[in-house]
């Protein structure tokens, strides 16, 4: 895939920016409250995540801490994609126990895509643990949004809340630990909706697992 650098980079970060809050606008629980200035480290604002369409604070379900990326390309990147993340940003998003990071590709034509990376504290344990000594950057891995699944992010979003709680403050142990587990769950969120099921839920949503030692909280695995 190669970068094509002739948009201004503040045009740039605006259409990125445009695309992602339509992407949020698209879903009646959702509300994007992003920064008009791109002064705040590590964060470009966040999603207010809420229990229906009414959008009333006594039915605030929680909120996310959210970040956009973009850059330019002469080829959209098919399916999957990565993208090299400050590592300094990826230990601050630990600190708010999670972000969503979108990243909006931009092509020659002015034509866009979006991808997002559900980034809690379990995957971010592991990305850290993974680093060199001195490593400035890690590369992520993003998930391909196509427009008309764009409603899908009222899923993602309330999956990734229900997750973020039960994983505040959590151990997060290896796989090579599972055998020490008296009890193995996982969690998948969903709400009554008809073209909905849980298949649709596990594919649209990064699934966690959680085990339980005897006498021991709930750990993220």
């Amino acid at each position: 895939m190669a970068t094509h650098e002739t948009i201004p980079s503040n045009k740039i970060e605006a259409k990125a920016k445009r695309i992602v809050e339509d992407a949020i606008d698209s879903c009646p629980n959702l509300k994007a409250y992003f920064n008009e200035n791109d002064r705040t480290p590590s964060w470009d604002g966040e999603i207010f995540v809420y229990k229906n369409g009414a959008q009333k604070k006594e039915d605030l379900y929680g909120t996310i801490p959210v970040q956009i990326k973009s850059r330019t390309v002469t080829t959209f990147s098919l399916g999957k994609c990565s993208y090299p993340l400050e590592v300094a940003d990826l230990r601050n998003y630990l600190h708010k126990f999670g972000t969503i990071v979108f990243l909006v590709e931009i092509n020659t034509k002015n034509e866009c895509r979006l991808y997002y990376a559900q980034l809690l504290p379990v995957h971010l344990h592991k990305q850290i643990d993974l680093l060199r000594t001195n490593q400035k950057k890690r590369n992520i891995e993003f998930n391909y949004m196509p427009e008309k699944r764009y409603n899908s992010f009222r899923f993602i979003c309330l999956s990734f809340i229900d997750n973020q709680k039960r994983q505040a403050g959590r151990t997060v142990i290896s796989l090579e630990e599972i055998e020490e587990l008296e009890e193995i769950q996982v969690q998948i969120t969903t709400e009554p909706d008809k073209d909905k099921d849980y298949a649709d839920c596990l594919l649209e949503n990064d699934v966690c697992f959680y085990g339980r030692r005897k006498t021991i909280k709930t750990l993220a695995l």
